[in-house]
């Protein structure tokens, strides 16, 4: 099985080539993290990752996370056919700049919600015309499944996932997601006027929430420090504990989202 991981700065590539009780990474995994080429054709870059490994070339099935921009719909609303209409209305607009943007759906059944995300055309005909046949999947759907089995019912919690220069603050009520926000942001101080932001705008009281963070574990360290200088209940989930040290969790550069998709099955 093949996972392409796509931002907008980096790729990140893994194929795994043994059973999850292999000892090393290197037992499980051919992994490839790489800024995207400023000179380079997305198509180019690809062929170049898959030319790093063997196990990349061959042909296999092949998931791609896609770390981008997405709205929620409640499942009872949900209509297949209204995803484009819908996707435009809440996140692109009207704008007529906008690349041609392909729109995709993730359902999360515990949650009674559908997750719906977009790559623009020309992206995805890059990813096909190199890896072939491809499942394209969010990079927030794995995560929100797992977090939605953590709570429990009636029971409010905040979860903060630190990324490059972003920041996603979900809202959970039992299993029921509440709020799903993303924010760009430069510093711990931005974090917690976002997050702190946003439970007050739910009438809670900050002092008394929980607050979990999780995602690049220096930058979770660092909006740890400074939520607690306002909450008292702020925690953490570290890749490595969250999946008894599988291997994959323990590579350089493996993103929360990306582990957890091909670890939460």
């Amino acid at each position: 099985m093949r996972y392409l991981r796509i931002d907008d700065t980096h790729l990140t590539l893994v194929a795994c080539t043994g059973s999850r009780q292999a000892p090393s990474p290197q037992a499980v995994v051919a992994f490839e993290h790489r800024a995207l080429s400023p000179t380079l054709s997305l198509e180019a870059d690809l062929r170049d990752l898959c030319q790093a490994h063997k196990a990349f070339a061959e042909v296999q099935p092949t998931q791609v996370v896609v770390e981008g921009r997405v709205t929620l719909v409640p499942l009872s609303e949900f209509e297949e056919e209204a995803c484009a209409t819908l996707y435009r209305f809440c996140v692109t607009g009207d704008d007529e700049l906008q690349p041609a943007m392909r729109v995709f759906y993730d359902p999360l059944p515990a949650s009674n919600a559908v997750l719906l995300f977009a790559l623009p055309e020309d992206t995805c005909r890059d990813i096909e015309a190199v890896l072939g046949e491809v499942h394209y999947v969010s990079y927030l759907t794995a995560v929100l499944r797992r977090l939605s089995g953590k709570g429990a019912a009636g029971k409010r919690r905040v979860y903060v996932y630190c990324r490059d220069q972003k920041v996603d603050i979900c809202v959970f009520d039992g299993t029921r997601i509440l709020v799903l926000n993303t924010f760009e942001v430069q510093s711990p101080t931005d974090v917690a006027y976002y997050t702190f932001n946003l439970a007050q705008s739910l009438g809670w009281e900050q002092e008394k929430q929980p607050f979990t963070l999780f995602g690049e574990e220096e930058k979770v360290q660092d909006v740890v420090k400074q939520l607690q200088l306002y909450v008292a209940e702020v925690g953490s989930l570290r890749l490595s504990a969250e999946y008894n040290r599988h291997p994959l969790t323990e590579i350089a550069d493996m993103p929360f989202d990306l582990a957890t998709q091909i670890l939460h099955q």
